[in-house]
């Protein structure tokens, strides 16, 4: 199964709870995660309900300075255990990849929710 897309949520004048409205993965390993926007993104939430802990890789692709000078960006791994409190993870260039998203991959299934930067344009 590819990737699943997810939509940029606008950051509400009543905020519901985190773990409200996440989206499920619906397959983990390797070629399977969520694929989220880059543009606007702003922050990403991570929940794992599942029994087992979740061990997340969040794909590093680096930009043209970085292949320019022949630098290799790693990929950042975040582990959250079974049943723990969601974990906000803030977007960087170096995880765009050439379509413009940041890819998250697991082994387990993991919810996420992606909000949008609130800066009015």
């Amino acid at each position: 199964m590819p990737t699943q897309a997810i939509t940029l949520r606008a950051h509400d004048a009543n905020p519901e709870p985190i773990t409200d409205n996440m989206t499920t993965l619906s397959a983990t390993g390797s070629g399977n995660g969520f694929a989220i926007p880059f543009s606007r993104l702003k922050q990403v939430f991570l929940h794992n309900p599942t029994v087992s802990t979740a061990n997340i890789t969040i794909l590093g692709v680096g930009g043209e300075a970085e292949s320019e000078r022949s630098l290799a960006v790693g990929n950042e791994t975040i582990s959250i255990a079974s049943g723990g409190d969601p974990v906000s993870w803030y977007p960087d260039t170096f995880f765009k990849n050439s379509s413009d998203e940041v890819v998250i991959e697991c082994d387990q299934l993991i919810q996420v929710k992606a909000l949008q930067d609130w800066s009015i344009s």
